[in-house]
């Protein structure tokens, strides 16, 4: 996030300080294919947020399993998303000065640091159908479907569909999220993309995606990815 500016109880319209304030994920993914129709994967991940001078952090862990059904093009897939221990957060602006017992005459600036009430990872929980009506070498077509319930929010519905063509270089997307959810800001969502294969194994991939979200207006996305 940018920067923003320091308020106290003092000075309400602002202290002449900034501060900012953000979160990030950094994590290891493996998966492979236990059998030609049951694939299984996760995810190790070291989260931190921060505000200011004081953090959080800890690992989290995803897990998700892929089952291609007997029926033609229909697959279904589950996930688990976020399971960890709750984070706190830590830091210099914690720390305070306290006069533990004012009525007595000791030292009235005593260090303190204050505990703030630890909070959850936002555990979500996934369920999917893809089906693919069209398969070929020229064109694809995938429809899906995703259910999902967040420990933190209600449940809620989110749906699209892909066509590719040209040897399956070109993508065009569209779609709508969070159906049913409550409060939600999430709305439509349009898109596209290009995946080009060169010689030496490498495919190179560009990914654009549109989305109409409420408060927000409209939401740009952008995707860059190398596959090898």
């Amino acid at each position: 996030m940018g920067d923003m500016e320091r308020t106290t109880e003092e000075q309400p319209e602002g202290t002449g300080e900034t501060f900012s304030a953000g979160s990030f994920a950094v994590g290891a993914s493996f998966a492979r294919s236990l059998t030609e129709w049951f694939s299984i994967g996760g995810s190790l991940k070291y989260v931190n947020e921060h505000i200011w001078n004081s953090s959080a952090t800890d690992m989290a862990v995803d897990v998700g399993t892929l089952f291609t059904t007997p029926f033609a093009g229909l697959k279904l897939g589950a996930e688990i998303s976020n399971f960890g221990a709750k984070l706190q957060m830590r830091g210099d602006d914690l720390l305070v000065q306290k006069d533990i017992s004012p009525n007595h005459g000791n030292n009235p600036n005593v260090s303190a640091s204050l505990t703030t009430d630890d909070f959850d990872l936002p555990l979500v929980l996934r369920i999917g159908l893809a089906y693919e009506p069209v398969v070929s070498d020229e064109t694809h077509l995938t429809v899906v479907i995703d259910a999902v319930h967040p420990n933190d929010n209600s449940e809620s519905v989110s749906f699209g569909t892909e066509l590719t063509g040209i040897q399956n270089m070109v993508a065009v997307r569209a779609g709508y999220m969070a159906l049913g959810q409550r409060d939600s800001e999430e709305q439509y969502t349009l898109g596209g993309g290009i995946k080009y294969n060169i010689d030496n194994g490498l495919t190179f991939r560009f990914d654009y995606a549109f989305e109409r979200f409420g408060l927000l207006d409209n939401v740009h996305k952008f995707a860059l990815g190398v596959l090898f």
